[in-house]
């Protein structure tokens, strides 16, 4: 027991360690030219974090910072981190511990490129990131705060940059969401400046996971599969978009649990095992998934 104490501590004092590393390279490493690169570093972190292969992610933005201190993209994948470990693990500790660091990242997209796509387009899913965290942990009057800055913000970069395709990505997602909002309430979100249609918000995530973009594509998969589960309460066809475009169950342990999560919602265990089943993979995740290995435990 004092074993495992000494280890959690050792594990968050690690974490802090490397955030507050990567904190200092990029406030001090930057020079007046700033701009956004998806170079292959930022595009194998980003990879890395969506697997929830979180120590990879993190070496290769390491590497970035240190290597290329012009480059900005690092500032918003570092935030891939905490969305990734607050949303699945329940720590209200480290959720204090970790919020600033919002605020932070978004100070210094200030000091960035501000005519590249990408910096409205940073802002807007830092905010859309964090409400998400912030519905996790009961924040829920800033939750709906961020929601909304998201939702302009992605909005303000679409009509700044129509071609810049991985605004619809959020746009729809949120629109999809926004319209499920009860006629009754639906005046709140006219007067916030948010309309929703689920169709119009399914068609733009639907179009960008058909289209040849590459780039942020698993989670336009996530977004998709999820809305069309839960709101369009579509559960086959969900399931479906798994299969029919052979997301990688096997090495992606994101695709792997979400999979499972509908198995398990679907009353599909069979399904949830093949997906849970793969323990030697699941150990590698820097994070400890207590509720699924409860449903796990329950499907023996």
């Amino acid at each position: 027991m004092i074993e495992g104490t000494h280890l959690a501590r050792f594990t968050t004092y690690i974490h802090r360690y490397w955030i507050s590393c990567l904190l200092f390279i990029l406030l001090s490493l930057r020079s007046h030219s700033q701009n956004f690169q998806f170079n292959p570093n930022c595009q194998n972190a980003y990879h890395a974090f969506m697997s929830m292969k979180i120590e990879e992610g993190k070496a290769h933005l390491l590497r970035e910072v240190t290597g290329n201190p012009a480059n900005y993209l690092p500032v918003i994948l570092s935030n891939y981190e905490d969305f990734i470990s607050l949303t699945f693990n329940e720590n209200p500790k480290e959720y204090k511990a970790r919020k600033p660091l919002f605020q932070k990242r978004l100070k210094l997209l200030e000091q960035s490129n501000q005519k590249s796509p990408y910096y409205l387009f940073g802002k807007a899913l830092l905010y859309f990131q964090w409400s998400i965290i912030q519905i996790k942990y009961a924040d829920y009057w800033d939750a709906a705060w961020d929601f909304r800055k998201s939702f302009i913000t992605f909005k303000e970069n679409k009509t700044l940059f129509p071609a810049f395709a991985y605004n619809d990505i959020y746009i729809g997602a949120q629109e999809a969401v926004i319209s499920t909002i009860p006629s009754g309430y639906k005046w709140i979100s006219k007067i916030l400046g948010m309309k929703g249609n689920m169709k119009n918000g399914m068609n733009l995530l639907g179009k960008f996971i058909n289209s040849d973009q590459t780039l942020f594509k698993e989670e336009s998969f996530l977004y998709y599969i999820y809305l069309k589960n839960y709101l369009e309460n579509e559960v086959e066809a969900a399931a479906q978009i798994i299969k029919t475009y052979k997301l990688d169950t096997k090495n992606n342990l994101l695709f792997a649990f979400m999979a499972a999560n509908l198995a398990l919602n679907n009353k599909n265990a069979a399904v949830a095992r093949k997906h849970l089943g793969r323990k030697k993979y699941v150990e590698k995740s820097i994070c400890n998934f207590r509720c699924w290995i409860m449903k796990w435990e329950m499907l023996k």
